[in-house]
């Protein structure tokens, strides 16, 4: 579904392309395209995924707390809509702060209606780095990759236009039904952990030199921690990673931005 028919058209030969690369028989999907806004109506059976990837940030109508918190609660009833009660929704945004920002407001407008997050986040509480009070130039969840698997046209696209582009950042999230787990354990994307003096983490920025070695950002049930180590440790710290670290029994936080560090 899109406005652009030279969008849908390019989309339409692109998957085709890879249904035919994927097996000699043709394409087993059925594909339709729409030549209409996002808002229009789809006619047939609830979907069992909706992807929305770099869409929203296309209509929106400003940054603002308020307007953040207004397009998120309009997307999440669109994408409601269109999802089947056993479906799945993947949105995916630039990880820049506005991205991170709608991305976090929109997991909770979506858990307000009973959706199940089941990545990147760890737990079912409130984002803790989604407040009303704080900058969104501060922390926000987003994970970086190397740009080396993109397709060579586009780095020479990129090079040619004087912006090369090394790293390519996102924010995301993908809800879906929960996995069945012991009632006593903890959360780790759906893996049980057996144990309440462990935490479970995801590692929401890039590494940086701190007094006792290395230190990255991470996700959890606590709010944002700082997850500190040794140099030799920095490959373990990727953004994106998935920890599984024992709580201090004494706990200090980060003067900067008041996480626990662990």
């Amino acid at each position: 579904m899109d406005k652009s028919s030279a969008i849908l058209d390019a989309g339409y030969r692109l998957f085709k392309a890879l249904c035919s690369a994927q097996s000699d028989k043709g394409c087993a999907w059925k594909i339709k395209t729409i030549h209409d806004s996002i808002n229009a109506p789809i006619y047939g059976n609830k979907a069992k995924l909706v992807s929305a990837i770099n869409v929203f940030n296309e209509i929106s109508a400003g940054f603002e707390y308020r307007s953040i918190m207004h397009n998120a609660e309009k997307a999440s009833a669109l994408l409601c809509k269109l999802i089947d009660n056993d479906g799945s929704i993947l949105v995916m945004e630039p990880g820049n702060p506005q991205g991170g920002a709608f991305v976090s407001a929109l997991r909770n407008a979506l858990a307000k209606k009973g959706k199940y997050i089941k990545s990147p986040c760890v737990h079912a509480e409130p984002c803790p780095v989604q407040d009303k009070h704080r900058s969104t130039k501060t922390k926000w969840c987003h994970f970086a990759f190397d740009t080396d698997a993109a397709p060579l046209p586009l780095r020479k696209l990129s090079a040619a236009a004087e912006i090369p582009k090394e790293r390519a950042t996102f924010s995301f999230l993908l809800t879906g039904r929960p996995a069945t787990r012991p009632a006593d354990s903890k959360r780790i994307d759906d893996k049980a952990v057996l144990t309440s003096s462990y935490i479970s983490i995801r590692i929401i920025s890039d590494t940086f030199p701190v007094p006792s070695g290395t230190g990255c950002y991470g996700c959890s049930e606590k709010g944002l921690v700082l997850v500190t180590g040794n140099r030799n440790k920095k490959s373990e710290l990727k953004s994106g990673a998935l920890l599984n670290l024992p709580l201090p029994v004494n706990k200090q936080y980060d003067p900067k931005t008041g996480a626990l560090i662990i």
